[in-house]
């Protein structure tokens, strides 16, 4: 009698790399068992009666010594079963107090003799597997107390739940943060990327009260946004004037909106001094020489001062 339905999909012609070799030890196979009908309509009844409040047996739950007195497999066909896999040569191991399922090993030589299938290497999704190529069969006598073959196969069960990303959040309340797309697109940059402009060999000096809370903020916003896969050369560097005082301010949000416009060029964070005099910028100057940027921007903060009109640290 062929058990049908206990053959897996992947397990086709397709995917197959070959039978396996008679020798090949299969441990712990598991037969699955089945009640008889009457048995299983009376489990059937007894499951409606746990969940009915108005019924006697109202989550009267059963002892596994009593769900097996009651709505096991019979106690005979257990042993039938149990003899007739011994006698195929397999070592049986024992069965569930239900009776539902035998736990027996033996060979791939064994399993094709006795259930009259082959095992074969199969190749699904880039490994390798192994699978019973045809459902099996047992003899008629065993059917009534048989369902199938477990563990035939090396496929096991994936979880189908789908983890959830969670998605960065670029709007607080009225703000409305920006990155490299939304920049480029708000700018109309993105012609001038096609056309091959890339900021390449490009400076950008940012003034700052303070140096970055840490330099990997930069790394993982070029990750984030793709821009350290396709621009690799950028660069940043902290520098500090002679004479400069630290805020206690964190120093990171413009650097990054300087590598959503020009791609391929050098950073470098000055941080600039904390005084309140025009003569302060001035200590900027060595710093820009040795660095010669193209830009020189600055964020205006409660310990710093505005840029002078005739501020040139470029100028020698």
């Amino acid at each position: 009698t062929v058990l049908f339905g206990n053959t897996r999909r992947a397990a086709r012609a397709a995917n197959d790399l070959g039978i396996v070799d008679d020798s090949l030890p299969l441990g712990h196979l598991y037969l699955q068992l089945r009640r008889s009908p009457e048995r299983e309509a009376a489990l059937k009844a007894y499951v409606d009666t746990l969940n009915d409040p108005k019924s006697g047996e109202f989550h009267h739950w059963l002892t596994p010594a009593e769900f097996a007195e009651h709505y096991g497999v019979d106690s005979q066909d257990v042993e039938t079963v149990k003899t007739w896999l011994k006698s195929e040569g397999f070592t049986v191991h024992g069965a569930t107090p239900s009776g539902l399922v035998v736990d027996f090993s033996g060979t791939a030589g064994q399993v094709r003799n006795s259930f009259h299938t082959e095992l074969h290497h199969y190749a699904v999704d880039g490994k390798r597997h192994l699978a019973n190529a045809s459902d099996p069969q047992i003899p008629t006598a065993l059917a009534p107390a048989v369902a199938g073959v477990i563990s035939l196969h090396d496929f096991h069960p994936r979880a189908m739940n789908v983890p959830k990303v969670k998605e960065p959040q670029y709007t607080s309340g009225t703000r409305h943060y920006l990155v490299a797309g939304d920049i480029a697109t708000i700018y109309n940059l993105n012609p001038l990327f096609a056309a091959g402009y890339s900021g390449q060999g490009q400076s950008i000096m940012v003034l700052e009260d303070t140096y970055l809370y840490t330099t990997e903020d930069w790394t993982i916003f070029r990750k984030t946004f793709g821009l350290s896969r396709a621009y690799p050369q950028a660069t940043l560097s902290q520098v500090s004037p002679t004479g400069s005082i630290t805020c206690t301010s964190r120093a990171f949000r413009p650097i990054p909106a300087t590598g959503t416009t020009a791609r391929r060029r050098s950073t470098s964070n000055g941080r600039r001094p904390a005084h309140r005099t025009r003569r302060s910028f001035s200590r900027l100057a060595p710093t820009a020489r040795r660095y010669k940027p193209s830009v020189v921007c600055s964020r205006s903060r409660t310990c710093s001062t505005a840029r002078p009109r005739d501020f040139r640290p470029w100028s020698a």
